[in-house]
């Protein structure tokens, strides 16, 4: 009953019956996520935040299984931006993106670097981001087009290692290496290739003897 009465506050956009019930029931993440929300539908910026923060310190208590949040982090920014702490909006995402560097926090973080600093802050990012996973860096460097750092870190990185990268992020960075490092992408085609072979899917055979041909006809290339 409880968790039907939070769906139907939470439809009404009704934060102090949510809350009130919460202050019975007990408070979890993913309440004060709810709530958060609902101030950010009516632009109550400050109460929004206060949410967001009593919601993130909540986490780090316990396992909350069900109940966590896992857009408390991407909303301070933004509520922070509103209240007009730009300066506060960057350090937080610029942390968010320091604990785990992906084309997604790039794209938030960037969003409140000053005019004029873009460049700076590209490469401090993308200097994070080298050393963070392989597969998040794959298509950090295919959004942006930072083909020579993705080429240098193919090559240094070990087979099994690009063998354990998705598919997903895989092939679009050796489509993209194709024309511009034929090594790196080579690399990257046998590892695709391995990855099948790995998996014991007969039924991929014929896209692992494509991956390869391709890495066969790069090699010579290269």
């Amino acid at each position: 009953p409880a968790m039907s009465l939070k769906d139907i506050y939470q439809a009404r956009g009704d934060v102090a019956s949510y809350a009130a019930l919460c202050e019975r029931m007990g408070f979890s993440p993913k309440d004060c996520e709810h709530m958060a929300e609902m101030e950010k539908a009516k632009r109550r910026w400050k109460q929004a935040l206060a949410w967001v923060e009593k919601g993130l310190a909540l986490e780090p208590t316990r396992n909350w299984h069900n109940e966590d949040a896992r857009s408390l982090d991407h909303m301070k920014p933004e509520i922070l931006s509103h209240l007009g702490r730009k300066e506060d909006a960057l350090a937080q995402s610029w942390a968010d993106f320091k604990k785990q560097p992906s084309e997604f926090g790039y794209e938030a973080f960037m969003r409140y670097v000053p005019k004029g600093e873009q460049t700076r802050w590209h490469e401090r990012a993308m200097e994070v981001a080298t050393a963070g996973d392989l597969g998040l860096f794959m298509e950090l460097c295919v959004k942006t087009k930072e083909w020579s750092r993705l080429a240098v870190r193919i090559q240094v990185a070990t087979h099994d290692e690009l063998e354990a990268v998705s598919h997903y992020c895989s092939e679009a960075a050796a489509e993209g290496l194709m024309k511009r490092d034929a090594a790196a992408a080579a690399k990257l085609y046998r590892a695709m290739g391995f990855r099948i072979l790995n998996a014991k899917k007969s039924k991929y055979h014929g896209n692992a003897l494509a991956n390869f041909e391709s890495a066969r006809d790069l090699y010579r290339k290269a």
